[in-house]
């Protein structure tokens, strides 16, 4: 996932650990560890500073981008995370998991503000917000899209 800024990489890994890498020079520029478990996803905040994860170990995990220091574990997930993705006004999380479920968190702590079960017969493969910052995009192995509220809260 590139940074913002465009400079920078991040990459989840199975050895757990998420990778940090230069743009430019394709270089190795720093390791994050703290799952237990691959890494599925990875996200940067709109500003840049912050950097959230989802891993097979059912967390979603927000790291301090610059020095790597863990700030945030979000625990609520049953099964593994495959998607995680910031609102655009960066104060909401959501993740997608193979729980069958969207959860969305308030990203200033470990709040869970809302669950949706759109997907009852199949994995949550990806979630991604509107650019407005309104609705939440789920996409399923149903082949379906699911749309919902994200100001419901």
């Amino acid at each position: 996932m590139w940074s913002p800024d465009w400079k920078l990489i991040a990459s989840g890994s199975v050895d757990s650990s998420l990778l940090f890498w230069d743009a430019s020079s394709c270089s190795h520029l720093l390791t994050y560890t703290g799952h237990t478990f691959t890494v599925n996803s990875v996200a940067w905040s709109p500003d840049g500073k912050r950097i959230a994860s989802g891993s097979n170990d059912e967390t979603v995990q927000v790291w301090n981008a610059s020095s790597g220091s863990h700030l945030l574990t979000y625990i609520g997930h049953t099964d593994i995370i495959k998607s995680v993705a910031w609102s655009p006004d960066g104060k909401r999380i959501a993740s997608g998991s193979n729980d069958k479920t969207v959860q969305m968190w308030d990203a200033s702590n470990r709040s869970l503000r809302l669950m949706y079960k759109g997907h009852a017969l199949f994995f949550v493969e990806s979630v991604a917000w509107s650019p407005d910052g309104k609705r939440i995009a789920s996409g399923s192995d149903d082949r379906t899209v699911q749309i919902y509220d994200g100001w419901a809260w």
